[in-house]
């Protein structure tokens, strides 16, 4: 199985006794436990989360004990409506299920913060009035290109319900 290359065959060149080159491809699943773990701690966030949807014993491993670098759940926003977006946000903070969920990440990402378009400050007062803080989101992160302006309503949004 492979996954965006995050699971490989290593492929090694091994001699026998008597010095007849044999090929031996060994996966990271061929690995013992310990050292999967042990490997799993030298990936950053983004490396860890990818291999965890590699397969189902890889993701138990990777929040099983042993590993230091925890998964952090991340919700991602991309867009460029910020009414569509933020109408949707009344929506799943309505319905008990998609709230629950949604209060377990602890970590927003907006991207391309810059390409989410501007309303008028009474139609957005309006519809943050609506919306209820987000208690189980902790840090906030807004990318933007470096010479982009921004013109979006989101960013004060975010800032009445975080």
């Amino acid at each position: 199985m492979q996954y965006n290359g995050a699971y490989k065959n290593y492929i090694f060149f091994m001699k026998n006794h008597e010095e007849e080159e044999q090929i031996v491809i060994i996966t990271l699943m061929d690995l013992p436990t310990p050292i999967r773990v042990s490997i799993s701690n030298f990936l950053d966030q983004a490396s860890l989360m990818e291999s965890t949807l590699v397969l189902k014993q890889w993701h138990n491993e990777c929040n099983g004990p042993g590993i230091e670098n925890k998964i952090i759940p991340v919700i991602e926003v991309s867009g460029s409506s910020t009414q569509t977006f933020l109408q949707n946000l009344v929506q799943h903070q309505q319905n008990n299920e998609t709230n629950r969920k949604l209060i377990r990440y602890p970590h927003m990402r907006v991207n391309n913060i810059h390409k989410f378009d501007f309303i008028p400050l009474r139609e957005l007062e309006r519809i943050v009035n609506n919306l209820q803080i987000i208690d189980g989101v902790m840090s906030l992160d807004m990318s933007i290109l470096s010479f982009a302006k921004i013109c979006s309503s989101l960013p004060y949004a975010l800032s009445q319900i975080i």
